[in-house]
């Protein structure tokens, strides 16, 4: 499989749009104690090649010295897992070492992780559907209109919850949010004047918050908003300005969404004419700005303390770099090279 090479800004803004985040299930309530930080990204090695990367604790791990991307981490126990893929296809690093997704080498892309026990899931699409992959064997998700991509995946006891949208003909093609329980399909905003993805899911007991990112007004004053989906009923996030999810993470009761906004006036330090994006999170609908992060990427709670990874910007520069925040405190990841950020995994130590 061939990777094919995008500008390194347009890479991570389809990042912040199709969320490549992963876990088990992002539902979960964070456990207590210390932790080792798991963050995981792509490196701009040189011009056209790229090289996954796992940073713990900061200390860099580069995880193939082949082209290759990294979309998400997650863990279970004390192993820990980076989804990507590199020249040979969809692949995933169990503790530095390569695994192939799936048994046949077809054109199945994963961009989602989630293990439980001795089983690995994935999620993605193949042959232009949605799709998720367990222990190597595909599943093939139905759609009405047959064109459809999963975004977000979760995993509780034996079900297998999967998020994306569907292409609808209106008479553009639109995308519908949706997800799939053991394949039966929800949609979750029948509204086709809407442009819409489902990006990031979670169950929480009998809960299942899934998050949406619609462009609206499209041939107008096109706006993007967010969107929380909560057991048939959705509420918006952010409706002062542009605003884009990234992840989910569930703490309790407590919901975080990580994502961005857009910057309506340049910020001191940039050229007059660009526009960078204001990333931070919304806890419970409430918004917390980031001042150093051009987009959050990825989010995770333990123990009161909140985890934020993203990438931050060099004044004056438009490059991205990979770093996390540690209650809002940066921690730079890489300074020298252009790199950007795609998931984060707290592990106890």
């Amino acid at each position: 499989m061939k990777i094919k090479f995008l500008p390194i800004l347009l890479i991570a803004f389809l990042a912040m749009t199709a969320c490549k985040k992963s876990g088990q299930n992002p539902g979960a309530t964070a456990s207590t104690g210390e932790v080792d930080v798991y963050v995981c990204g792509t490196v701009l090695v040189a011009p056209s090649f790229t090289q996954a990367t796992v940073w713990k604790n900061g200390i860099p791990t580069t995880l193939s010295t082949d082209h290759s991307s990294v979309f998400g981490i997650t863990s279970q126990g004390k192993d820990v897992y980076a989804l990507g893929e590199d020249r040979n296809g969809s692949c995933y690093w169990k503790n530095n070492v390569r695994v192939q997704v799936e048994n046949n080498k077809t054109n199945y892309s994963a961009g989602k992780i989630a293990v439980l026990g001795n089983d690995v899931y994935t999620a993605g699409f193949v042959d232009s559907t949605a799709a998720y992959c367990k222990n190597g064997i595909i599943t093939k998700l139905t759609s009405p209109s047959g064109y459809a991509i999963a975004n977000g995946l979760a995993i509780k006891g034996n079900d297998v919850y999967v998020c994306g949208d569907y292409y609808y003909h209106s008479p553009f093609y639109n995308h519908i949010p949706c997800y799939w329980k053991n394949g039966a399909l929800t949609i979750l905003d029948k509204d086709t004047t809407k442009n819409s993805t489902a990006i990031a899911i979670a169950v929480n007991g009998n809960d299942i918050h899934v998050v949406i990112n619609s462009l609206i007004n499209e041939l107008s004053v096109p706006q993007y908003l967010v969107f929380l989906w909560k057991n048939g009923t959705i509420t918006l996030i952010d409706k002062d300005v542009d605003s884009r999810a990234t992840g989910i993470f569930i703490n309790g009761n407590d919901v975080y969404i990580s994502g961005v906004e857009d910057v309506p006036v340049p910020i001191s330090g940039f050229t007059a004419d660009y526009r960078p994006f204001q990333g931070g999170y919304w806890k419970n609908g409430v918004l917390t700005k980031l001042p150093d992060i051009y987009s959050s990427q990825a989010i995770a709670v333990q123990a009161g303390n909140i985890y934020v990874a993203g990438d931050y910007l060099s004044i004056g520069g438009a490059n991205p770099q990979a770093a996390y925040w540690k209650n809002g405190k940066m921690g730079k990841l890489d300074e020298n090279q252009i790199s950007y950020v795609t998931g984060i995994a707290l592990v106890p130590k």
